[in-house]
């Protein structure tokens, strides 16, 4: 009978946490060469929040100037205008000091969360 509780009440887990993200067009993948650069990905909707993450290291942003949501980690920058469903990520060139190869973007809109997880080869 434990058993069957512990079952019953992480399935309601599993259903409540359904549909919390939602990348609503956005990619769930950005790749960039060791060189850097900028991208720019759109989506169906505009972000009112951003944060990059790598792990427990979580850089978090809703930080507003001029209409300007920006959040920067390690090599990493992303920023969005409100009611602008584009978002603009700027990776600086691999200099060789450590830091991690692989990002995650999480843009908020709402109560849902698009994920981005950004890589630099």
């Amino acid at each position: 009978m434990k058993y069957i509780i512990t079952l019953i009440v992480a399935l309601c887990a599993l259903v409540s946490c359904d549909g919390f993200y939602d990348n609503r067009g956005y990619p769930s993948k950005v790749k960039f060469a060791r060189s850097g650069g900028v991208q720019v990905v759109g989506g169906q909707t505009y972000f009112i929040g951003l944060h990059i993450e790598n792990g427990d290291d979580i850089e978090y942003s809703i930080e507003v100037e001029n209409d300007t949501i920006e959040v920067t980690s390690h090599w990493l920058t992303a920023k969005t205008k409100l009611g602008d469903p584009t978002l603009i990520l700027i990776a600086k060139p691999d200099t060789g000091e450590k830091a991690p190869k692989k990002l995650t973007v999480g843009g908020s809109f709402g109560d849902k969360l698009a994920i981005i997880e950004v890589e630099r080869k």
